[in-house]
């Protein structure tokens, strides 16, 4: 395993089980298909809740589009971060990858600097109603209590 993924890994690891990581998304270009948009994973325990966040982002920012994301683990896409994360941290929910294309939007609009910049800012602008409702949507909780470094 490369070391910049295997210490991101282990980051990651060790900041759900501090914190409690809540939202995991990786980043991509797109050369075929038009927009910008997610892959999610698909929880088999609350199905819904992997949909909620794009569907806040789409919302927030008219050049995101919901209806072209597409939730489920292809084998093929086994070894991407998306599936590797979810299938590591079954606690999260919110675990994405989003697809931006080099080539804009199908009704013609080119994505420019300025327009990609604001796809950036709406991901983390959609994560404070996001995170207000998130709560009961996470598979399995892990919370530390005093008691859990005792012994």
């Amino acid at each position: 395993m490369h070391p910049t993924i295997y210490h991101a890994k282990n980051l990651i690891k060790q900041l759900n089980e501090d914190k409690g990581v809540v939202f995991f998304c990786d980043l991509h270009g797109h050369s075929r298909a038009h927009g910008a948009f997610v892959y999610g994973c698909k929880s088999s325990e609350v199905p819904e809740s992997t949909r909620i966040y794009p569907y806040i982002l789409s919302k927030i920012n008219p050049y995101f589009f919901f209806e072209s994301s597409k939730f489920g683990i292809q084998s093929s896409r086994a070894k991407t971060a998306r599936v590797v994360v979810y299938r590591e941290l079954e606690t999260i929910p919110a675990i994405y990858t989003l697809e931006s294309s080099f080539s804009g939007t199908l009704d013609g609009t080119f994505y420019t600097p300025d327009l990609l910049k604001s796809i950036g800012r709406d991901v983390c602008r959609a994560l404070i109603p996001y995170c207000e409702l998130s709560v009961p949507f996470h598979i399995k909780t892990k919370t530390k209590t005093p008691n859990d470094n005792k012994e």
